[in-house]
């Protein structure tokens, strides 16, 4: 059922307890964000059941893509569903060669109070009075933890970029999303799900953390940018409009295109990796073509309803979302910019880098590089042609040419 996008069918063999805290909308969410991350479903390769007291606990191994994936479903003497998760191979993450932990003080702190949206961060300080430039780390899409840790929980973005960076002597603020702290918040509560807006998921929060770095000792006040990675790269510009007190910003595979033909173009090739598009894969993307046909349509306001609309989202996040331009917005910021690329990237591709080097290209301020054996996280992988989702549980870390060249232009960019 979840195979076929049958996500309502499947979620009424739920208990009442299990429909209490996940609906058929959301099974479809979850199911959507693990084949995102790992190529689409094949086929089940082996089951296997045990039981506990009165329930049996019923293990699938599953084929995604290239990669399986243990689907553990329990089930209760009414063969109704107790529960269901994905169980996710993880490794533990270790600190890339070019951390020098001794060098780094890292404490705990709390980004923004307002509205009740405190986010728990880490704040990585090098040892010593300073004062230190410093960069508050901006997510991609989805709900992320602080470290922007991968779907296996083995790469982990953000924390080597706090780790490299801080060991050339600059400060890393990186803090939980406001999705993935208050998730069930927002889940549980409609009205504040329907007022959810892509500002308050990424520009509020960011500009929080400026906030805290600019009264932080040891942080030069005059010195202090925003990295965004992914769709958190594609939001600098205009989080750097927002505050005269961010110095400039480093985008990492900053998309510039809009959201369903970037969408769609993913979906079309995670779909084509095993050599056939199943009619489940293409019923997916027929339904993705209908949501986004509500989305750029002329008829969206206020009163679409959600259903009809990419993954749930309600209408006003989408008209937010709208508002904004990419490249408009960096085409007008003043500020010094650092834009990244990975040239092996099937997420944001070079497809994307081609209209921002056309926006941006001869600005004395900009500066562009992309890497030909990288990917959508700045890490080598395979290394051969377009990357594929299984890259992403590879125990690796940031390349370090790329921790280099950040810290490089950081360095050039001096107080105003």
């Amino acid at each position: 059922m979840l195979a076929a996008g049958l996500y309502e069918q499947a979620a009424a063999h739920f208990s009442d307890e299990m429909a209490k805290a996940m609906s058929g909308k959301e099974l479809g969410e979850s199911f959507s964000e693990l084949t995102k991350n790992v190529g689409p479903f094949t086929d089940r390769v082996e089951t296997t059941v045990s039981r506990k007291g009165d329930f049996d606990i019923v293990e699938v191994v599953c084929r995604f893509g290239k990669m399986r994936v243990p689907v553990r479903v329990v089930f209760g003497k009414d063969q109704h569903i107790y529960g269901l998760w994905y169980d996710r191979p993880r490794h533990p993450w270790a600190p890339p060669p070019y951390a020098h932990t001794a060098n780094i003080d890292e404490r705990e702190v709390t980004v923004g109070v307002d509205g009740g949206w405190a986010l728990p961060g880490t704040l990585t300080v090098p040892k010593g009075l300073g004062p230190f430039p410093a960069l508050v780390l901006v997510h991609g899409s989805g709900p992320s933890d602080r470290d922007e840790s991968g779907p296996f929980g083995t790469q982990r973005v953000f924390k080597d970029l706090a780790f490299g960076l801080t060991s050339k002597g600059i400060a890393v603020l990186r803090y939980d999303k406001r999705t993935h702290v208050f998730r069930d918040r927002l889940k549980n509560d409609p009205k504040l799900d329907a007022d959810f807006t892509q500002k308050q998921e990424y520009v509020d929060d960011a500009l929080a953390g400026v906030a805290l770095l600019m009264t932080t000792p040891t942080i030069d006040p005059k010195r202090i940018f925003v990295l965004g990675h992914s769709e958190g790269g594609a939001l600098a510009p205009r989080i750097a409009a927002a505050s005269q007190d961010v110095r400039g910003i480093v985008m990492l595979a900053a998309g510039a295109r809009d959201f369903c033909t970037v969408l769609l173009e993913q979906m079309d090739y995670l779909f084509s990796l095993d050599g056939e598009v199943s009619a489940a894969e293409t019923s997916s993307v027929d339904r993705m073509k209908k949501a986004c046909a509500v989305l750029d349509g002329k008829e969206l306001s206020q009163k679409t309803d959600a259903a009809d609309l990419p993954f749930g989202i309600s209408p006003k996040y989408w008209l937010d979302a709208k508002q904004f331009n990419a490249l408009k917005a960096a085409g007008r910021l003043k500020k010094p910019i650092l834009l990244l690329q990975g040239e092996r990237d099937y997420q944001v591709t070079m497809e994307d880098f081609a209209l921002w080097k056309k926006t941006l290209e001869g600005r004395k301020n900009v500066t562009m590089k992309t890497y030909p054996k990288l990917h959508h996280s700045f890490m080598e992988g395979k290394a051969a042609g377009k990357s594929t989702p299984d890259e992403y549980h590879l125990p690796e870390n940031v390349a370090s040419y790329v921790i280099d060249d950040i810290a490089a232009w950081i360095a050039a960019v001096r107080s105003p």
